[in-house]
């Protein structure tokens, strides 16, 4: 026991030792601590760099980025460049598919109280069970009309449109900050 004391306290003070001395401040955690002065134009750059859209493609597939990784979707981006007709054509197509799915949801409730004798007549058993499938099949098809099925990287508007879409976005952001003169911005 006293063999491991003294171990120890040797161990500890031989650290005490060798061990450089510390220094009194703390170095600053940030790297950039030198504030760069930046002039109008430069600060213009700036701000169109954290506001800009650009396009980026994946492997399998292609995002919508805003400023340097904020992804939006196309509806997003078809409210940033006003494109009024698109959307409301979109939204018809939405409010058709979920008027779909509804009635959908309601024929396959009907056929379920069709099965269970909540409503009785001759042959509702098949009735009912047929109001479920073609009820099912019909609330699918409503969300899939209605946009609402689909993995996170699906899109209303097809690649070209899009980057048309941005580019457009992107020219117009340049001439709101003054700096549409100055090339290869993106």
């Amino acid at each position: 026991m006293q063999t491991v004391k003294r171990l120890s306290l040797t161990f500890l003070l031989g650290c005490l030792v060798f061990t450089p001395a510390m220094p009194m401040y703390a170095e600053p955690s940030f790297p950039f601590s030198d504030v760069q002065q930046l002039n109008h134009e430069q600060l213009q750059v700036q701000k169109y760099k954290l506001q800009r859209l650009r396009i980026k493609q994946m492997q399998s597939y292609w995002l919508i980025l805003r400023g340097i990784n904020e992804k939006i979707d196309d509806l997003t981006l078809l409210k940033m460049v006003n494109h009024s007709e698109i959307l409301d054509e979109i939204n018809r197509g939405q409010m058709i598919g979920n008027g779909v799915a509804l009635g959908g949801l309601g024929l396959a409730g009907a056929g379920g109280l069709m099965m269970g004798n909540v409503i009785k007549f001759n042959g509702s058993f098949w009735v009912g069970l047929a109001a479920i499938i073609l009820g099912a099949g019909m609330a699918i098809t409503g969300e899939m009309m209605a946009g609402n099925i689909g993995d996170e990287f699906s899109h209303i508007l097809e690649q070209p449109q899009a980057e048309r879409f941005v580019a457009e976005y992107n020219d117009e952001l340049k001439k709101q900050l003054g700096i549409a003169h100055i090339p290869n911005l993106d």
